[in-house]
């Protein structure tokens, strides 16, 4: 693969992954606000208590903030390698 080939892959790589961070962080937001909108499963409304029923939406709430994190490492990587192919 030459160079602009990698180039044009590498951008489009990141544009998907901007679009999968905006798209989950607005998740996040959505969900912090009302995670009653959002409990498909009844797990919510079905938790024997409030103290297991703050758990999973902590839960969801920490998988999504990982999610996003891992997006963000792999964004720093694929950015990293854009600069070191543009840079020989």
């Amino acid at each position: 693969m030459d160079h602009e080939q990698e180039i044009r892959r590498l951008q489009k790589s990141i544009r998907s992954i901007e679009i999968q961070i905006l798209e989950h962080e607005v998740k996040w937001a959505e969900y912090s606000k009302n995670p009653n909108a959002y409990d498909n499963q009844n797990l919510l409304i079905s938790a024997p208590t409030d103290e297991i029923r703050q758990q999973i939406i902590q839960g969801r709430l920490n998988k999504l903030r990982r999610e996003i994190k891992g997006f963000y490492s792999e964004l720093a990587k694929l950015r990293m390698r854009l600069i070191q192919i543009r840079g020989t």
